[in-house]
């Protein structure tokens, strides 16, 4: 049984930024803040992580080459779906919740919010110069790419 809940917030009154909160988004942490305030939320990778490793663990345990028999037995196939349900479910309430606190944050100090544009980053790191390429070209960070 699911209960939802909702909330009607008023929409807050449109204001002129008098400054800009940036955010940097890494795999382990949100950095965000102005030259005055810095802070940083913990991101949930590693406990979505953990869920999808119990997923992937009981595919391997009930599949072998020839027939895979977590597809047939509907039990098993049913905590596969709930793990992977789960770590969604984690990783997007996460993203609400971190969101969230940012825009609070953004509206209390009347700023606006400005994040990274990461669009062909690999791109214009291929067109570089081979002597011009950092250390994670060569160590093979990009090269999957």
């Amino acid at each position: 049984m699911i209960l939802w809940i909702s909330k009607r917030i008023p929409r807050p009154k449109q204001y002129k930024p008098r400054d800009i909160v940036a955010i940097d988004i890494n795999e382990k942490k949100i950095v965000y803040g102005d030259d005055e305030i810095n802070r940083s939320i913990n991101t949930s990778v590693d406990i979505v992580y953990r869920w999808k490793i119990l997923a992937e663990s009981l595919l391997r345990r009930y599949s072998s080459p020839r027939y895979p028999a977590w597809r047939r037995r509907k039990a098993i196939h049913n905590r596969i779906r709930s793990y992977h349900r789960k770590a969604r479910n984690v990783l997007e309430d996460w993203g609400r919740k971190a969101s969230l606190k940012i825009v609070r944050l953004a509206v209390r100090l009347r700023c606006a919010v400005a994040r990274e544009d990461l669009t062909g980053l690999v791109e214009a790191l291929r067109k570089l110069p081979k002597d011009h390429r950092g250390e994670a070209h060569h160590n093979g960070i990009f090269k999957a790419c």
